[in-house]
């Protein structure tokens, strides 16, 4: 089993230079959030997962998750619905994903994937 370097005194990576990545399932895009975010692949989450209503489909909720990553930052990763905005433009239209980045304030990359795994 590898061991990743904790070394505190190495540079953490921007967040915002958005590192947005594309995956076959969710779960890949899930690891590739993680990766993307110095968060080994085998960490639990801090706490149980919250649900957030989801403002673009009434009656469904986004998941998010919390974790703290190799350089001791708090990080959110929401999985988020994917959305059809009906209004003739479909460029705003996106696929199920996952939002990525330090939590508290907006999380700017995108983790999208083609399909929920068991599909």
């Amino acid at each position: 089993m590898s061991k990743r370097s904790k070394s505190k005194s190495a540079v953490p990576p921007t967040y915002n230079d958005k590192k947005d990545t594309h995956s076959e399932t969710s779960s890949a895009a899930f690891r590739q959030a993680k990766h993307h975010n110095g968060i080994p692949t085998a960490q639990a989450p801090l706490n149980h997962p919250e649900r957030i209503p989801d403002k673009n489909n009434k009656g469904k909720f986004c998941i998010q998750y919390e974790f703290k990553n190799d350089y001791d930052e708090l990080i959110s990763i929401r999985k988020d619905n994917a959305v059809d905005y009906k209004d003739g433009n479909p460029q705003g239209n996106q696929s199920g994903h996952y939002n990525a980045g330090p939590a508290g304030g907006k999380l700017k990359q995108h983790h999208t994937f083609d399909r929920e795994n068991g599909e």
